[in-house]
C-alpha cells in the first residue's frame, strides 16, 4: 500500500513550508503535522510488514518503533586519540 502523499494538497503545503524555513523554530508551525504522518507511516509499516521495522526500548519504559537502516546497521563513530596539551598522545 502506497503512501499516496504525494496526491495530498496538505502535504504539498507541508513540503513547501519546510522548504521555505530558513530557521527551526519556522518548523514549529508544522512539526506535530510531519510527527504525526511519520508515525502513521511507522505503524502502517510495523503492523503490515514486521521485518521492516524494528522496536527499541522496553514496554515497562516505553517503546520507539522505526525503519531499521538500509545497508545494516550503523557503524560507530571512530575512537580519536586524545592530545594533552603537550601536543603529545
Amino acid at each position: 500500500m502506497p503512501s499516496r502523499l504525494d496526491e495530498s494538497t496538505r502535504w504539498s503545503r507541508l513540503r513547501a513550508h519546510v522548504a521555505a524555513a530558513d530557521r527551526p523554530a519556522e518548523l514549529a508551525a508544522v512539526e506535530d503535522e510531519l510527527d504525526a504522518v511519520l508515525c502513521a507511516y511507522l505503524a502502517w509499516l510495523w503492523r503490515t510488514d514486521p521485518r521492516r521495522s524494528s522496536c527499541t526500548a522496553t514496554t515497562s519504559a516505553g517503546t520507539s518503533s522505526r525503519r531499521p537502516p538500509r545497508h545494516g546497521p550503523p557503524r560507530p563513530a571512530p575512537v580519536r586519540a586524545r592530545r594533552t596539551r603537550g601536543g603529545g598522545q
